[in-house]
């Protein structure tokens, strides 16, 4: 072949290579930027912010409803914080404060006599800081229909239908009653599925609700309701009866005594029966309850359970009969009321401390911190009950001071002197990235909640174990020596955990924060900040 040709030739393969390789590039940073793109929806998809909202509830004739509770519906929110109902005015007004918004797009339930029980999108935009939104509630039809007992009895209580997206919490302002012939009627429903309750005994007095249809689109039916409640009628329901007998004294406060199916994979496993018990009360009733077995405790921390008598070969409370052949006695002891004694002396000198404050931590019980000033320089603590009791002690101008755990019942007749030294001080910068002081950053020594609850601060321990920094800088008078935690915190900074380890009477610490991470939502930030009113 001709030198030139091969030449050309050769250039032509080049400048086919590089095109190549150029499409490949293009195709691969096309295919990188959709991914990222495609994260970047989903990452605004999840974004979600806390909004104060406006609302005004009227009618379909644009006439304003009061007394309608109106509430954040989204089903997330809910499980995690509850249900916090706000109630309209005689103007149909009301604001609802800490609303979850995805998206700029909140949810929100609206439920009154008279009215179907509704879910409403409101839409917040970003420059949206004064505006009210409108809640437009309608009148639904009414549902008729027929239940019974799996006894063939009808129900003596109520029925009710709410929308499978209301919280489980939420029921309407009024129930229709169930008729003798068990026939009902459910006013107000609309589109959309439901689910319907019919309240049935669990003890004297108490309704349990007790889900007989779920799912249903209740507005769709064309024939009346026929519904099956599987749970015995009142008339059909049993009774545990029994004795309490106190061997020594008896408790001198209210308790509880609690039955439950032992059962427990049973359709109402989960139900509970209570009995209160009263001081100087020697019987106890459970019922009326599904015929059956069940488990029957005693519930406070103060009272031993001894064993069971009056049925032969029973040797625990567990698998009792309802209703009961005879009644049942109950042989209790009731332990005497645990007490703490002590003096608090400085530690240096030897000498009493006459005021101070004193917190302690019985398991299950949490008490906050007390001041204590005893010129006999004793103290004597009633402990609400017995068991592991961690106690920490602080005065004026010395350090706090944490016992060791120790067992109520094996210390009883003890005394503690607890020993306060003066503590040491402790001097901190707190500064951002760029190694400028944060002012207004709250710095909390843990040794005020150490032994008592770790890392949980009460109204004692905020007031007494934090600090606010100055152009960066803080500073603890008494801490104790030893090893200290600090947890730093500040509304533009992440929260901080530092250690530091305190030996002579004056240390120092320095801190680090950095600033939160922004979103990655495209006016998230200024959507958020709009409506904080910021």
């Amino acid at each position: 072949m001709h030198p030139v040709s091969i030449s050309i030739l050769l250039n032509f393969l080049s400048w086919q290579r590089f095109l190549t390789v150029r499409l490949l590039v293009a195709l691969l940073t096309w295919s990188f930027s959709n991914i990222a793109s495609g994260l970047q929806e989903a990452t605004r998809v999840d974004s979600q912010v806390l909004a104060d909202v406006s609302i005004r509830v009227v009618d379909e004739a644009h006439v304003p409803i009061a007394d309608v509770d109106v509430f954040p519906s989204d089903s997330k929110f809910v499980e995690v914080r509850g249900v916090r109902q706000v109630r309209t005015n005689a103007e149909g007004r009301v604001t609802l404060s800490g609303v979850p918004c995805t998206n700029g797009i909140c949810k929100v339930g609206a439920i009154t006599v008279g009215y179907a029980i509704q879910e409403s999108e409101i839409r917040i935009l970003p420059e949206d800081k004064t505006s009210e939104h409108k809640i437009v509630l309608k009148r639904g039809k009414t549902i008729t229909g027929s239940v019974f007992h799996k006894d063939g009895a009808a129900p003596d209580n109520s029925i009710y239908a709410v929308p499978v997206w209301c919280p489980p919490s939420i029921s309407p302002m009024t129930q229709r009653g169930i008729k003798r012939d068990g026939t009902f009627e459910l006013e107000n429903i609309i589109e959309g599925e439901y689910r319907v309750f019919v309240p049935v005994p669990a003890g004297e007095a108490i309704y349990r609700p007790l889900l007989v249809l779920d799912s249903a689109k209740l507005s769709e039916l064309t024939e009346p309701l026929e519904l099956k409640v599987d749970y015995p009628s009142r008339s059909s329901m049993k009774y545990i009866r029994g004795k309490i007998r106190w061997i020594s004294q008896a408790l001198d406060r209210e308790f509880v005594i609690k039955a439950r199916a032992s059962d427990r994979s049973g359709l109402y496993s989960d139900f509970e029966f209570e009995f209160r018990v009263k001081p100087n009360t020697k019987t106890f009733v459970f019922g009326p309850l599904p015929a059956g077995k069940y488990d029957i405790s005693v519930n406070h921390p103060r009272i031993e359970n001894l064993h069971l008598r009056g049925i032969e070969g029973l040797r625990d409370l567990n698998g009792i009969d309802a209703p009961t052949i005879e009644p049942l006695t109950i042989r209790l002891r009731a332990l005497p009321q645990p007490q703490i004694a002590g003096i608090v002396v400085d530690a240096e000198s030897g000498k009493p401390i006459e005021d101070f404050y004193i917190q302690y931590y019985v398991d299950p019980q949490w008490t906050q911190w007390f001041e204590l000033h005893r010129e006999d320089r004793n103290f004597l603590l009633h402990l609400p009950n017995h068991g592991k009791c961690s106690m920490s002690v602080w005065a004026e101008g010395f350090a706090v001071s944490s016992l060791e755990p120790f067992d109520t019942l094996q210390f009883a007749e003890h005394k503690f002197e607890v020993k306060l030294q003066r503590g040491a001080q402790l001097n901190g910068v707190i500064t951002d990235d760029s190694g400028k002081p944060v002012d207004g950053a709250e710095v909390q020594a843990l040794s005020f909640s150490r032994g008592v609850a770790p890392k949980e601060f009460d109204a004692f321990a905020l007031r007494e174990g934090t600090r606010k920094t100055i152009n960066g800088q803080f500073k603890f008078e008494s801490l104790p020596i030893g090893v200290e935690t600090l947890r730093i915190s500040h509304p533009d900074f992440e929260t901080k955990t530092v250690t530091t380890e305190i030996r002579g009477e004056k240390a120092t610490v320095e801190a680090n924060l950095a600033r939160k991470k922004e979103t990655d939502c495209d006016g998230c930030d200024s959507f958020h900040d709009s409506i904080l009113g910021r």
